[in-house]
């Protein structure tokens, strides 16, 4: 299990986040904190993997403490002003949370969190997988076992090897965070699984389902390109 803390001068805010982690079961809770600088001495002595934080706070900002640490954990902010945004995105943080936090938005940051962390661990068949909302539910999708994500207006058909599921989403929320060795966009409205091709050709590709997916001009060169690395 992972192990996270969370750093936040609201004790509403950490408790929010608190309630979200334990619903989860995913992350272990080191600890909590509203001081910043007793949050930046713990890190500096003990390594954890996730760091939930809010980026104003009295004495030192989030933003300082992830730039001075030498040993640095995957950052999630968490913030109401999301002009904040910006800065985090170039101190390479994992993803920013605006207040207040839905659950179904902190899923989808977890899901994030898991994947990048499974994609640099030896431990490859350790299963990877997503949250999506389908209704009322989260529904857990594992990532070997999606063929294709089609774009249907404003909601998203993603198809797997387990059966069909409609969520609301973009395909380029999708693609952006994706393994993109493993997934690439053939056409505006589809992004599909490399390893679940069976045939292509400039025009389209058949899947393991055998569903006919057309490829489109923009994309055709950058699908070369994917394909090319598993050329023998």
């Amino acid at each position: 299990m992972y192990t996270c803390i969370i750093i936040d001068d609201e004790p509403i805010a950490i408790d929010v986040i608190k309630t979200y982690i334990e619903k989860s079961s995913l992350l272990e809770i080191r600890s909590t904190f509203t001081n910043s600088a007793k949050a930046f001495t713990f890190l500096q002595i003990n390594p954890v993997d996730l760091v939930f934080i809010d980026i104003q706070m009295p004495g030192l900002t989030g933003l300082d403490i992830i730039k001075n640490l030498s040993r640095k954990p995957k950052f999630i902010i968490t913030s109401a002003y999301r002009e904040y945004a910006l800065d985090g995105y170039d101190l390479d943080v994992l993803d920013f949370l605006v207040k207040p936090v839905s659950y179904e938005r902190f899923l989808k940051s977890l899901s994030k969190f898991i994947n990048t962390s499974l994609s640099i661990t030896t431990n490859t068949a350790a299963p990877r997988f997503i949250f999506i909302r389908e209704g009322r539910k989260m529904i857990r999708i594992f990532l070997d076992s999606i063929i294709y994500l089609e774009s249907q207006k404003d909601h998203l058909k993603i198809v797997t090897g387990d059966g069909i599921f409609i969520t609301r989403g973009t395909m380029s929320y999708y693609e952006q965070w994706l393994p993109k060795s493993e997934f690439t966009r053939v056409h505006r409205s589809y992004l599909v699984s490399v390893s679940k091709i069976k045939t292509y050709t400039d025009d389209d590709v058949e899947m393991t389902d055998d569903r006919r997916i057309p490829v489109g001009e923009l994309y055709r060169k950058a699908f070369r390109d994917v394909l090319q690395k598993h050329f023998l």
